[in-house]
């Protein structure tokens, strides 16, 4: 290594170390601002030092950033220092702002009603931003690797970054640190909206303690059992590895598995913990979120070329970021490597950041607030269910082969149509036991007679429809039980869809009945 690197080197860890620091610093300055308890506060000081501190911290990121090309003498283009550049400045000026605008927003009360109308609409904006503009920044960067250039997915404190296609194995591993990211997330913007809900934070520290190893310890388990003799737990407790159970740095986490415990814990705990307080609205505030985890910690498959689907020509996915399109091109799983030319492993992992993405706005936002009327406390967290199994229904199809789990595969996708049916029936329910409860104690509902009859209607139409459909396309098919979107398949999912919409007709039937019931009660008393 010749000076010149040597001192590139040098000024990359410098300015890496210093603008970090700064960014720290600023985040302690608004912590300060939100534990000033003063009559009044000189908010234009603490914001000019906030600010001052982030300006240092996106200037050394970029000229941090271009020290790289001078330690590993690379030769770039026009373009791709501009990209470096601008992406690399708008992100860390909006990673920057975004943190600070949430600790200050909502943490801080009695802000002045414009200064806290700036920080939120700082953090919507800050929150896409800094999304694409990372984008941007890699596509400058990613470049420099060559054409099979892999981002190392973790850290190992004896070979340095380690790479998927490396024999290394980290010990910080990125995969872990995702999973740790979309909790820790969660975790604040649950803290927040119970916050709201009852003046009070740390509302959920006790549950969120708990649940979260909780859902860990249930991904592993859901995993061992489903993959107990394909990944020969069987043969390895036999001869006394049993520790191979909890081997998780081996990899090996079912997400549904984990949903599932962290969920049932997460209950137990609140409801000990917060006594008084309605189990309903907060698994309602709660649950949704999971989806948000499950977004984020799907990057960590990013980061382990894993969990994607087949072989499909890279022409059709040339919209991709580069950094997801590079990183594509490898397959972590035993007998894939490297893609053939011209073609990349599909990136599922990145098909479900979106779509649960989706998903948690359309629960949270769409039923949780636009369809509020239609909703009953609990439908938002039963919905999570039915949201995420329907993902996992089509998804689970789509990968290779080495990622289904159970001995024919079906092991994951079999528990994804549990997800919907219990989903469904756990809505059905809970609205029956609520209109019957409200039908004693002589409260009526907003529906009218009218509307319920549509409703009833229309479901079942539906129901009958997709359950014959799903018979016949399961009757017509020679192939059988195969892990694919085959003709079977389709059968069966439209057959559980067709069982769910009936289950959700069965509560739409006994409010038709009570209503009928209650206005003939009610023209009776009037006679």
């Amino acid at each position: 290594m010749t000076g010149i690197q040597i001192s590139g080197m040098v000024y990359f860890i410098a300015a890496m170390v210093i603008g970090f620091g700064a960014l720290g610093f600023s985040i302690y300055k608004a912590v300060n601002l939100v534990k000033d308890r003063r009559q009044t506060i000189d908010y234009k000081k603490y914001l000019k030092h906030i600010i001052a501190l982030l300006a240092v911290f996106s200037v050394l990121f970029i000229l941090g950033t271009l020290s790289v090309y001078i330690w590993n003498q690379y030769n770039a283009a026009w373009y791709e220092y501009l990209q470096v550049i601008f992406g690399g400045l708008f992100f860390s000026a909006s990673l920057g702002i975004g943190i600070n605008a949430f600790i200050i927003h909502y943490y801080k009360k009695g802000l002045p009603e414009k200064l806290d109308k700036v920080l939120f609409y700082s953090l919507m904006a800050a929150i896409p931003l800094s999304v694409l503009s990372l984008f941007l920044y890699t596509d400058g960067l990613i470049g420099l690797g060559g054409e099979h250039f892999l981002l190392p997915n973790g850290l190992s404190f004896t070979e340095g970054f380690v790479r998927p296609d490396q024999s290394g194995r980290p010990n910080i591993a990125f995969y872990a640190i995702c999973i740790l990211l979309g909790a820790v997330f969660v975790y604040f913007l649950c803290d927040h909206k119970l916050y709201l809900e009852y003046g009070k934070h740390g509302t959920i520290d006790a549950t969120f303690l708990v649940a979260f190893p909780a859902g860990i310890i249930g991904a592993r388990i859901a995993y061992v059992i489903g993959n107990w003799k394909l990944d020969g737990f069987d043969v390895r407790v036999a001869r006394g590895e049993w520790w191979s159970i909890i081997a998780i740095w081996e990899g090996g986490l079912t997400i549904l598995g984990g949903a599932i415990a962290g969920i049932i814990v997460g209950v137990l705990v609140y409801m000990k913990t917060n006594k008084g307080r309605s189990i309903f609205r907060a698994v309602d505030i709660i649950v949704p979120t999971i989806l948000i985890a499950q977004a984020i910690g799907r990057w960590g498959n990013f980061f382990n070329c894993e969990v994607h689907g087949g072989l499909v020509p890279e022409a059709y996915w040339g919209w991709l970021p580069k950094v997801i399109f590079n990183n594509a091109h490898y397959s972590s799983a035993v007998g894939n490597g490297w893609a053939k030319e011209g073609y990349i492993y599909a990136p599922l992992f990145f098909i479900e950041f979106l779509v649960n993405l989706f998903g948690y706005f359309v629960l949270a936002h769409l039923f949780g607030i636009k369809l509020k009327h239609i909703t009953a406390p609990g439908d938002l967290a039963f919905g999570y269910i039915i949201w995420y199994g329907f993902t996992r229904v089509f998804m689970e199809p789509l990968r290779d082969s080495a990622f289904n789990m159970g001995q024919d595969g079906y092991w994951s996708w079999l528990w994804s149509l549990i997800f919907v049916g219990a989903g469904t029936l756990l809505i059905a329910i809970n609205h029956i036991i609520r209109f019957l409860k409200d039908y004693k104690e002589g409260k009526a509902h907003d529906f009218s007679i009218k509307a319920n009859s549509i409703a009833v209607s229309v479901l079942s139409l539906l129901a009958i429809g997709l359950i014959i459909s799903g018979a016949v396309n399961m009757g017509m098919s020679t192939g059988g039980l195969a892990i694919a979107l085959n003709q079977f398949n389709i059968g069966v999912i439209c057959l559980v869809t067709g069982i769910s919409f009936l289950l959700l007709d069965a509560s739409a039937v006994t409010e038709l009945i009570l209503n009928i019931k209650r206005n003939k009660e009610s023209e009776a008393l009037d006679a």
